[in-house]
């Protein structure tokens, strides 16, 4: 497994984004890794995959993921909270 850096990003505040933010999946970066509970189950069964387009976009290319408000109403109904899942974050 190689992991590689193409460019660094700094921000000294927030920052938004309409495309999307990637991470390491690697292990080595990763600690405190369990099991999910049962909460979690809930919760991935409540998320619905959507194919769309970006309003702005210009490729015209489809893409395949979530919708924010989906995955805030599959947080709660879950009975989980952000601080459970980072995936989510209301600003």
């Amino acid at each position: 497994l190689t992991i590689t850096s193409y460019a660094s990003l700094i921000i000294n505040g927030s920052a938004t984004s309409s495309g999307g933010w990637s991470t390491s999946s690697d292990r080595r970066v990763k600690n405190s890794i369990s099991n999910p509970s049962v909460n979690y189950d809930v919760f991935f069964d409540a998320l619905q995959p959507q194919i769309f387009k970006y309003n702005n976009g210009t490729s015209g290319r489809y893409h395949i993921g979530f919708i924010a408000q989906e995955i805030e109403d599959a947080i709660l109904e879950a009975d989980l909270t952000t601080q459970d899942f980072a995936g989510f974050i209301r600003t």
